[in-house]
């Protein structure tokens, strides 16, 4: 086996493991833990990015500082605040398509963020609309928690699909 193809094979490894039932499960749990802070935070303050980014970290919650470090594109089975579902998949160069009749309002998203500060996230879609998402990972992408920067109450939960 030449060197290419071994290390193919260990990060596919490495991602069946990280996904596994059991990791997905333990993610559910910390999820609500993760909605329950996040809830907390101040909406609207950029001092609220920090601090709910080390409390995040505290329950396995990766908050990345640049957009190299995320783990966000894909496909992905989407969860809403009120419990909307859909799927989409994140492409390169900033683009968002909705899949199976999806639904959703957004097209495009943007990282935006200072060096060194939690990254949020930009999404934006027909006519003025653009929302910003604190964003959270877990265990380098089996699920991302999107936290809405304006009212915190509003989020997105992604989780991987094949």
């Amino acid at each position: 086996m030449n060197r290419r193809a071994f290390l193919g094979a260990a990060a596919a490894a490495l991602l069946y493991v990280v996904a596994t039932p059991a990791e997905l499960a333990a993610a559910e749990v910390r999820l609500k833990e993760l909605i329950a802070m996040t809830k907390k935070a101040k909406p609207q303050d950029m001092a609220s990015l920090a601090w709910s980014a080390a409390e995040a970290k505290k329950l396995g919650w990766d908050s990345p500082t640049s957009g190299k470090d995320m783990h966000w594109l894909g496909k992905w089975n989407v969860t809403t605040h009120k419990g909307e579902k859909a799927q989409l998949s994140v492409l390169k160069g900033g683009k968002i398509r909705p899949d199976n009749g999806a639904k959703i309002p957004f097209r495009r998203w943007e990282v935006l963020g200072k060096p060194g500060s939690p990254a949020m996230m930009s999404l934006s879609g027909s006519g003025n609309l653009n929302v910003y998402y604190q964003y959270y990972e877990w265990r380098n992408g089996a699920a991302v928690f999107l936290s809405n920067f304006a009212n915190r109450a509003q989020y997105m939960t992604l989780t991987m699909r094949s």
